[in-house]
């Protein structure tokens, strides 16, 4: 239970760290579009 628990938890945070390095990166694109 525990490692399959841990492997969960590893991936749910793999993923959201991935999905708040995407929102960044999109907005920082986004920002130096509007700029130029």
């Amino acid at each position: 239970m525990t490692s399959e628990q841990a492997s969960a938890q590893s991936s749910i945070t793999l993923y959201g760290v991935a999905d708040v390095s995407v929102r960044y990166l999109t907005n920082s694109n986004a920002k130096n579009d509007d700029r130029l």
